[in-house]
């Protein structure tokens, strides 16, 4: 499994509009048949803030693969 690590900067979600409207992948064909495990993004999370700090920490120390980075904005 793929896993993505989406992060905002400034106001701008444009990337994440995208990526609801996309259709080829669907955002549902992007996790579900290409294997794609979304770590985070800020507006689709459900985990509340504090959980991404943790996140970041256990990437950082080796414990969560991160393969994919997504800086929007």
């Amino acid at each position: 499994m793929t896993t993505l690590l989406w992060l905002q900067t400034g106001s701008c979600g444009g990337d994440t509009m995208s990526i609801l409207c996309a259709d080829s992948p669907s955002l549902e064909e992007l996790v579900n048949e290409y294997g794609v495990e979304m770590l985070w993004q800020p507006s689709l999370s459900i985990a509340p803030a504090g959980r991404l700090d943790a996140l970041i920490e256990a990437i950082i120390a080796d414990r969560q693969t991160l393969d994919v980075l997504c800086i929007e904005g």
